[in-house]
């Protein structure tokens, strides 16, 4: 009786550390597929970003284009009717 019950006590450590291993291996499994779903969402967000630095970029020069001087006179001339004043024709109210 004694025997028996000493193997059936050996046959669920047995039993019990196969399930703890193959929970172990199922987590493990479960942490790389995590892992690799990350790098990728990782790797979209990093192209995402690059291709608003780039955007950013031409924005900010298409900005300093328009700030220009030379584009401002040629806008002001040609869209606004404006026309280039001499310094002596500027007079000053007080």
């Amino acid at each position: 009786m004694l025997a028996i019950k000493k193997r059936t006590f050996t046959n669920l450590l047995v039993i019990f550390f196969v399930a703890v291993n193959l929970s172990f291996i199922f987590l493990q499994i479960y942490k790389q597929s995590q892992f690799v779903k990350l790098s990728y969402d990782r790797q979209r967000i990093e192209k995402e970003q690059a291709q608003l630095n780039k955007l950013r970029e031409d924005l900010i020069h298409k900005l300093h284009l328009q700030q220009s001087s030379k584009i401002v006179k040629k806008y002001a001339t040609k869209q606004l009717g404006m026309r280039n004043t001499k310094v002596s024709q500027i007079h000053k109210i007080s």
